[in-house]
């Protein structure tokens, strides 16, 4: 996501209770791009660390003769995932999948800085869940 669009200042000016409060709207919308680019480096951060331990895993795998004590790593959870929300999107996913994708988009709505409320909606809209409410609350609090 790129800083400028998210700082912008192209909205009405305040005139009386019509528009907005120049600066104050300036701020706010400073302070979530500064929060949408810690994030950002975050997920950098991790798919790095992530890499290096695939790397380190399979350097320590080739080398070891015997059994290694490690287990099998089964399969890559990221392509699992798309595979889940593919599914779920398709309308053939089981219940515990339809929770999988929908963890999953209400995960990628809140890393683009989508509200609450929002991503509540768009994963009520699209997922089959019990509490859309509940669900989003769980995913923002292991984002926070």
């Amino acid at each position: 996501m790129e800083r400028e669009k998210l700082i912008r200042d192209d909205f009405p000016r305040a005139h009386g209770s019509e528009g907005f409060d120049v600066d104050s709207v300036g701020a706010h919308l400073a302070a979530v791009a500064a929060h949408v680019a810690a994030l950002e480096a975050r997920i950098t951060a991790l798919e790095v660390e992530r890499d290096l331990l695939r790397q380190q895993l399979e350097d320590a795998r080739a080398h070891e003769e015997g059994p290694s004590g490690l287990p099998d790593p089964g399969p890559d959870p990221l392509v699992e995932a798309e595979v889940l929300d593919e599914a779920a999107d398709a309308g053939k996913a089981t219940p515990d999948e339809a929770e999988v994708a929908a963890k999953l988009l209400a995960s990628k709505l809140a890393l683009e800085g989508k509200s609450r409320d929002t991503i509540v909606m768009q994963v009520a809209a699209e997922h089959d869940v019990a509490d859309p409410g509940a669900l989003v609350d769980e995913v923002l609090s292991h984002l926070a």
